[in-house]
């Protein structure tokens, strides 16, 4: 490794020893905020009737969706996905990673 300013960075292994702790860190901060986003923005409904449950819920950020229907499912799966992924998936993958460090 010539041109290296630390002889110790020549290879993967130490770049990922290096690495993986502030790695981790920025993901464990930035989990909750993203999961707290998936969840509150696909199932974010208000119903203007007073009872959700006789009247029709509307999709806040867009009024005109129904919610449960057309566009506003598709919303929830992507979300559904996007939380099992990030809340699930993130946490597992750094907890693999700082053990095999």
């Amino acid at each position: 490794c010539t041109g290296m300013p630390s002889p110790r960075l020549c290879d993967a292994y130490h770049w990922a020893e290096l690495t993986a702790p502030t790695i981790t860190g920025i993901f464990f901060v930035f989990q909750p905020i993203v999961s707290e986003i998936f969840s509150t923005y696909a199932f974010d409904c208000v119903s203007f009737d007073g009872d959700p449950r006789s009247g029709v819920s509307r999709f806040r950020q867009n009024l005109e969706l129904v919610c449960g229907e057309g566009v506003h499912k598709e919303v929830i799966a992507w979300s559904i996905a996007g939380l099992v992924v990030w809340s699930f998936g993130i946490p597992v993958l750094l907890l693999l990673c700082i053990c095999c460090v």
